[in-house]
């Protein structure tokens, strides 16, 4: 019988180990690999961020059509749920449109705890969002997840209001109220921007204002929401979500003046110029001035915002420009008033230079001045574009 033989490969029986020269290679390909990865993974992840901040919209674009068919109108940018003066009149409308939705995105229980506290006469303990006893726990810390888009990396403002212990503004919303292309006191239910716009204080306007059509006109949309841990110390110095104050007074009769100044108050798309950093709530469900809880079709979205006064001003108020914005690449999403959603570029058709330089901030009929953008925010400038 023949012998077999075997022969060790290598010459020698210990097993070969790698260099460090080899090792340094495989990190290095792997770094590379994990870095063309990363991207990738990021943005597969804010895809679906964005979906689900469109799936918000949505149900929003539906609870104002839900709202509309039960009371008749669309809700009022701000109201006195009931309450009333010591003369018999109606209180002042400091709370936000925002309360009004909640029975219709399943919310009604919120909402009834919410109301059983605003008393039926104003000036009493808690008839104004700042001021009373709203429970314990305070029911204006609750968190509305379906309010807040995924993308908006701020914090919600529950426990973090230091300025007023009774929780004003303590609950967030990115989405927000469209009120058109005029700028002027939105605080005042009889100015005549109203007619520029379907949600107003006060006011309940009707589907029948969208006289340039529902599929032409925004509802709701997008807008960063800002709040520093001390509403009165801090200034918003982002870019979105923060407040320019122009620090000039002769713009406040002035529009087309207005976003000269404003633009000229920002560094590129990065932060507001020191110096004209102001204070703002922007965001906030409970308080309705049109700097907590709406957005103009003046600038176009991931624009700043900006007001006329100086730093350390109480930005709260009606007189300015408030953008839309948000935290997704290039645009933002709108609910439209035929209940659709929509992603609107940051790169839409909006003018922002060479405007007449007497155009006026209270503009009432006509046209929008600052292109489709501007169209779209006004239900009856006689317009009937699309995006």
């Amino acid at each position: 019988m023949s012998k077999v033989s075997f022969v060790k490969m290598g010459g020698s029986g210990n097993p070969r180990a790698f260099t460090l020269v080899e090792l340094l290679v495989v990190i290095a390909i792997i770094g590379i690999l994990i870095a063309l990865l990363l991207p990738a993974v990021q943005a597969a992840r804010e895809a679906a961020r964005r979906m689900s901040c469109s799936n918000n919209m949505k149900q929003l674009g539906l609870a104002l059509h839900t709202y509309h068919d039960a009371t008749k109108g669309l809700p009022a940018t701000r109201s006195t749920f009931g309450a009333t003066n010591s003369d018999g009149d109606r209180g002042g409308p400091y709370w936000g449109g925002h309360l009004a939705l909640l029975p219709y995105v399943e919310q009604q229980a919120a909402y009834s705890n919410l109301i059983s506290y605003i008393p039926t006469r104003y000036g009493g303990s808690g008839v104004i969002p700042w001021e009373g006893n709203f429970g314990n726990p305070d029911i204006r810390t609750i968190a509305f997840s379906g309010f807040v888009c995924p993308s908006d990396s701020n914090p919600n403002f529950a426990d973090s209001d230091s300025w007023a212990t009774g929780g004003s503004g303590r609950t967030a919303s990115t989405y927000m109220f469209c009120i058109g292309d005029a700028m002027n006191n939105f605080e005042d239910e009889n100015s005549v921007v109203q007619d520029r716009s379907l949600f107003n204080p006060m006011q309940w306007k009707s589907m029948g204002a969208c006289v340039d059509g529902t599929s032409n006109t925004i509802g709701m949309g997008e807008s960063w929401k800002y709040f520093g841990a001390d509403t009165w110390g801090n200034f918003s110095t982002a870019y979105r979500g923060g407040i320019v104050g122009v620090g000039s007074a002769d713009v406040a009769n002035s529009l087309s003046a207005r976003v000269t100044e404003c633009l000229n108050r920002v560094e590129g798309k990065s932060n507001i110029i020191s110096g004209y950093q102001t204070r703002t709530m922007r965001g906030s469900v409970l308080y309705g001035s049109c700097g907590n809880n709406s957005f103009h079709t003046v600038l176009p979205p991931n624009s700043p915002n900006c007001v006329s006064g100086g730093p350390n001003e109480n930005t709260v108020g009606n007189w300015g420009i408030f953008s839309a914005s948000s935290n997704h690449t290039g645009g933002i999403n709108v609910a439209l008033m035929d209940g659709s959603v929509t992603f609107v570029s940051e790169t839409v058709n909006c003018i922002t230079s060479g405007l007449t330089g007497d155009r006026p901030a209270q503009r009432t009929s006509g046209r929008s001045d600052f292109g489709i953008w501007g169209g779209m925010g006004t239900p009856n400038g006689g317009e009937s574009v699309t995006f």
